[in-house]
């Protein structure tokens, strides 16, 4: 398929499938997608096989610094990383996918209470590294994984899905978070971390001056000093 669905905010589930014969429950599914930056603000559910009927599961999809309401599924030899959830499943959010790179998310399991589990068991040869999962002993232990993490010290609100309206940019990171610093390479957890973080809409595709100051007047013995900072927002 080689598609890229990136910065979008998208309201209800993300189906990678296209049904051919829905009688034999033959399906065409996507591959080589990337899927970055987007919010999942109603819903969630990126899977690349409809779990109704038997399928061949999407292969090689990039699924990163997303926000997302939800479950990801059905995807093969994938990459799903540095993705913040923030309404947790009692089936997992980490679907049948098998032999696949499961790194730098965060699991924000306080929707469904204590009890739930993030990876189903029906997956197979993934590598689970340097995830973080909060109130739950949902992430396999070793690999820099870690669970137990305490969901009101985490994002910028406190509560970010119930208090107020749901805004994406709740999710940044609180200073002293406890995903801070605990993903590969010592980079940060989640959608607003790694080396390419999540982006806040609203802003500008190009750089953007986020601090201007100078000495106030110059002249040809006393020169202007100008200090300028800018940020990116590619």
């Amino acid at each position: 398929m080689n598609i890229t669905i990136s910065r979008c905010r998208i309201l209800g589930n993300l189906y990678h499938s296209r049904s051919t014969n829905l009688v034999l429950g033959q399906y065409s599914n996507g591959n080589n997608a990337i899927i970055s930056k987007n919010w999942f603000s109603s819903g969630g559910f990126i899977t690349a096989d409809n779990p109704s009927y038997i399928g061949i599961a999407g292969l090689n999809f990039n699924v990163s610094n997303n926000i997302l309401n939800g479950t990801i599924a059905y995807l093969n030899n994938s990459v799903i990383s540095n993705n913040t959830f923030f309404s947790t499943s009692t089936n997992g959010n980490i679907l049948n996918c098998n032999g696949s790179t499961i790194s730098n998310n965060i699991f924000d399991s306080r929707s469904v209470g204590t009890g739930t589990f993030q990876f189903a068991s029906n997956g197979t040869g993934n590598t689970i590294s340097n995830n973080l999962c909060t109130s739950i002993a949902g992430n396999p232990t070793g690999n820099g994984n870690i669970a137990f993490a305490d969901a009101t010290t985490l994002f910028a609100i406190s509560s970010p899905y119930t208090t107020g309206p749901i805004l994406e940019a709740n999710f940044q990171l609180a200073a002293g978070s406890p995903a801070i610093g605990i993903g590969t390479g010592g980079t940060n957890a989640g959608a607003f971390g790694g080396v390419n973080p999540y982006l806040l809409s609203g802003l500008p595709p190009n750089p953007i001056i986020t601090n201007f100051t100078t000495t106030g007047v110059g002249n040809s013995t006393t020169p202007l000093s100008v200090s300028v900072t800018v940020r990116g927002n590619n």
